[in-house]
């Protein structure tokens, strides 16, 4: 049986697809781009958290240049500092990208969603503790439930208002891909340089699908760290590099933990 994959399935698939589209419909919202220009601005206002918990985001977080896995994380978890609560929009503190995107989209989309932001982080904290109890698989299993709600209530009725199209940056990569594609072809196509098409926001993928699959894997495996394909970074002592190396974090400790338990309940019987 294949173990669940938290960073390829949730992190880089399902959350960088859910942004994109936002901005995606942040630029069909409000001509010019002016919407995306605040988001932003916004993101460059959050300050960092702990020295590897969250950085310093991009100028332009909307375009998604060079952003790892840790970086959607890190857009998606943003947390306000109290010193910036006297901006507006970061009077609320919680704990994911809702400050950053309240008050972007008119009602009721605004509230559709802040409310599936919520949810996705709410999701995406549960999945990735580090301990597990019944308790916390139980509500694993509801919020699992709900943000599958929360998504086809966005597909239908929010991405139905709005007229998404293609970013300039998928454009450029269109356009990069379309003359390799067509230098096998003796017929010619019609250009279509410039031309932004139409983008849905697709729930019909693999990576929707899995998230069924993340309680039974947990219980059956344990949690999603122990099999993560997440990179560790581990710092080198005495200087300031590190090396990046992918590890089943902490699978050793956990070992030692069982084993220290097995003789701690043989001793006592």
């Amino acid at each position: 049986m294949l173990v669940v994959d938290l960073m390829h399935e949730f992190e880089l698939g399902i959350w960088k697809a859910l942004f994109t589209h936002l901005i995606r419909i942040l630029s069909a919202a409000k001509a010019g781009d002016t919407l995306v220009s605040e988001l932003d601005r916004r993101y460059r206002m959050v300050p960092t958290f702990g020295s590897d918990t969250i950085r310093k985001f991009a100028s332009n977080t909307s375009e998604m240049k060079r952003m790892a896995a840790r970086d959607f994380e890190d857009v998606l978890q943003v947390s306000p500092h109290s010193d910036f609560l006297a901006f507006e929009f970061l009077s609320k503190c919680d704990q994911c990208a809702i400050p950053v995107f309240d008050g972007l989209l008119p009602k009721p989309h605004n509230e559709t969603v802040l409310t599936l932001l919520f949810t996705c982080a709410y999701w995406h904290a549960l999945a990735k503790m580090r301990m597990q109890t019944d308790e916390t698989l139980e509500l694993l299993d509801v919020v699992t439930e709900r943000l599958g709600r929360h998504l086809r209530h966005f597909k239908r009725d929010t991405c139905a208002a709005f007229d998404t199209r293609e970013l300039k940056r998928e454009v450029e990569r269109r356009q990069r891909r379309e003359p390799k594609s067509q230098a096998g072809n003796s017929i010619t196509t019609p250009t279509t340089q410039g031309v932004r098409r139409l983008k849905t926001f697709n729930l019909k993928t693999y990576k929707l699908h899995a998230l069924g699959d993340y309680l039974n894997s947990i219980r059956k495996f344990g949690t999603t760290d122990s099999y993560s394909t997440e990179p560790v970074r581990k710092y080198a002592s005495g200087t300031s590099s590190y090396t990046s190396y992918v590890v089943n974090r902490e699978s050793s400790n956990i070992a030692h933990l069982r084993q220290d338990f097995v003789e701690l309940m043989g001793s006592s019987s």
